[in-house]
């Protein structure tokens, strides 16, 4: 009996799309619209697919960090490159040092310093130069590390997804900005400029890493503007902070010999 009521249902399922209004209903504008529906978000998914699995290039990344930096630092928090990073911020520096040391060399340091210590060999002085490189980078890459890892706790607890590597990635990019200050400034010296513009584009260069820095901590700690901002300024306070408490430590040690000289 069951087979027969199953031979029934299959039979009239057939002659209701060889009829007309069941060809309707199967190809009409709903059965459309369904199937336009499933491809739209099938194609969808392997487009978002698609670009959660594209590995960013270096030139691309430095590029959306300049352009984009929302979009890049959101992609880069997912999956972190943390060598292109690391290889970032070391090119960086060394562009930096280079450009300092021909600012060195034009301002004829070395006869300075002959003149102040006597004579002294040009290779002993290069290479105290590119001892000083080594240890430049290193405090710089401590000083990232550090850095992006207290801020990244600090972010943690006031409701941040604890996402140090991609905070630490996103800190490293958030760089950039350094090299077109750096660049600025040595074509300012270069053409003669008031010493003034050197301030106007290290101003602007700061405005631009804090805000590049802003939004690294934003887009890998899910946190809001505001409070993303104080995370980001946190470093400064704190410095601000350690050289009141130094003034004032330097006031209190100076303020009996003032008392003193000036019979207070």
């Amino acid at each position: 009996m069951t087979g027969d009521k199953e031979n029934r249902e299959e039979i009239i399922q057939d002659e209701v799309k060889k009829s007309p209004l069941g060809e309707q209903i199967e190809n009409g504008p709903a059965a459309l619209e369904a199937k336009d529906a499933l491809g739209t978000n099938d194609l969808n998914s392997d487009l978002s697919s698609e670009a959660v699995n594209h590995k960013f290039g270096l030139v691309e990344i430095l590029y959306g960090t300049a352009a984009a930096p929302n979009e890049t630092f959101a992609r880069l928090a997912r999956k972190p490159p943390v060598l292109k990073s690391l290889y970032t911020v070391i090119a960086i520096y060394i562009f930096s040092w280079l450009l300092n040391l021909s600012d060195l060399r034009n301002a004829e340091l070395e006869n300075m310093i002959m003149e102040e210590f006597g004579q002294i060999s040009g290779q002993l002085l290069g290479n105290i130069f590119i001892a000083m490189g080594f240890l430049g980078i290193i405090f710089v890459l401590l000083t990232w590390f550090v850095v992006s890892g207290s801020l990244n706790l600090w972010a943690s607890l006031l409701g941040g997804r604890d996402n140090a590597k991609g905070l630490f990635v996103c800190y490293g990019f958030a760089m950039v900005p350094g090299v077109f200050s750096e660049v600025l400034q040595t074509l300012i010296k270069l053409v003669g400029l008031p010493v003034i513009m050197n301030w106007l584009v290290a101003i602007l260069a700061f405005i631009w890493i804090l805000y590049l820095q802003m939004t690294a901590i934003r887009t890998t700690q899910g946190l809001s503007t505001g409070l993303s901002l104080f995370v980001a300024l946190t470093p400064i306070l704190v410095i601000g902070l350690l050289m009141l408490f130094a003034a004032l430590l330097v006031l209190a040690a100076f303020l009996p010999v003032y008392q003193i000289f000036f019979n207070i």
